[in-house]
């Protein structure tokens, strides 16, 4: 009927998935919990639609909790709570150590990959909800969306659980996340990137600021993860004001080539088209400042040496007080174009990596080396870098 406010209150309520249209808030009062159901036959998988091609959906999962395309002036908010029985879908091995690995999922394909999936849509609104155990997959992913507001969100999982990344920005403009509070397991908090496959023409991802966040994750997790296999253009990104804890690396910057690397993700199946025209990757403007940290690394930076990229530049890393048990990292090539990296403000403490009592400083899993060897880097630029020396 044209939109209006769906309230949610005074109890605990099974659902299953939930489309929202055009004008649609669901609100959730503090005195409510909704339920997701656990039956993943009764997840219906995303139709072809002209927003995006579904046949590119990431492992093979087009199944989702709350689902929108094309829609505007849409969210979920509220005090209350939204369980999304996560546990339900893999297998809570109590011998799985938190920290050492993660349990399995019963399948890639039945069950709900998404739990927040929206695409191509404007004007969108996450606030003050707790969000708990995303269901066999991502908390969210915003594809190709504009206009977005995330503030007062919680996103909360065991460290074991797989894939349970928190905010996933595919391709979106113009994002303002603030006062959130993100515990995503065993994977990454927040992840830009710019997609292509699922597109005719590539669309950026710019003017993203995050802002005043409590970040906590697993030992294979990115804090801030930007870039992955087949991206293109990713600008003018803001991250202030964070407590980050227990993952691997502050800033990831990661752009794997599917034929080269090891880990083959996004997965290929045999029925997997080939995707479209790639353009080459761009990353430019990316800050992180005033953050406390303690964490594997700062920043990674690598790429495999096929990957196709125009240029990297640009980024700074500023006001930071950290505790690593690794130096930076920075593996790129000539052909990469990497160029004003700059370290302003940064006081760094060592410390051996768990389980490793004797451990020297590292750069990358266990590999010795001197602190930022990065050859192939124009315009790096180090002002105020104050190394405290290695605790014990």
């Amino acid at each position: 009927a044209g939109g209006g406010t769906v309230s949610v209150s005074g109890g605990r309520f099974l659902f299953y998935p939930l489309w929202l249209k055009s004008g649609v808030i669901l609100d959730v009062a503090a005195d409510a919990v909704m339920l997701a159901g656990t039956d993943p036959a009764l997840y219906p998988e995303v139709p072809e639609n002209p927003y995006w091609d579904v046949r590119f959906a990431l492992r093979h999962n087009r199944r989702y909790v709350f689902y929108a395309h094309g829609a505007k002036h849409i969210g979920i908010t509220g005090h209350g709570k939204i369980d999304f029985q996560g546990l339900a879908f893999v297998d809570p091995d109590p011998n799985v150590i938190p920290g050492e690995g993660r349990w399995k999922r019963h399948s890639d394909t039945m069950v709900p990959g998404r739990s927040i999936f929206f695409v191509g849509c404007e004007d969108i609104r996450l606030e003050d909800i707790t969000l708990v155990d995303t269901a066999g997959g991502w908390f969210s992913w915003l594809l190709d969306c504009t206009d977005i507001v995330v503030h007062g969100v919680t996103m909360r999982a065991d460290v074991r659980m797989p894939n349970s990344d928190g905010l996933h920005l595919g391709s979106c403009r113009n994002v303002m996340v603030s006062d959130c509070n993100f515990q995503c397991g065993g994977d990454d908090c927040i992840i830009i990137r710019s997609m292509q496959e699922q597109f005719a023409t590539p669309r950026p991802s710019e003017n993203i600021t995050v802002t005043n966040c409590v970040m906590r994750g697993g030992k294979w997790a990115s804090a801030i993860l930007i870039a992955w296999t087949h991206d293109y253009a990713i600008r003018n990104c803001v991250f202030s004001n964070l407590i980050v804890k227990g993952v691997h690396e502050l800033l990831g910057i990661y752009a794997p080539d599917i034929a080269f690397s090891e880990s083959k993700d996004p997965p290929r199946y045999p029925d997997t088209p080939e995707p479209p025209p790639i353009a080459p990757l761009e990353i430019e403007n990316i800050q992180v400042s005033n953050v406390v940290a303690e964490v594997d690394h700062l920043l990674t930076l690598e790429f495999d040496d096929e990957t196709k990229v125009s240029f990297v530049r640009n980024i700074r890393l500023h006001n930071i007080q950290a505790l690593c048990t690794c130096w930076p990292l920075i593996r790129v090539q000539p052909q990469h174009n990497v160029s004003d990296i700059e370290f302003s403000d940064i006081s760094l403490e060592l410390q051996p990596a768990p389980n490793e009592p004797d451990q020297t400083p590292r750069t990358f899993y266990g590999v010795p080396g001197p602190f930022l060897d990065c050859p192939h880097v124009r315009n790096l630029n180090i002002n105020n870098f104050r190394y405290l020396g290695m605790r014990h």
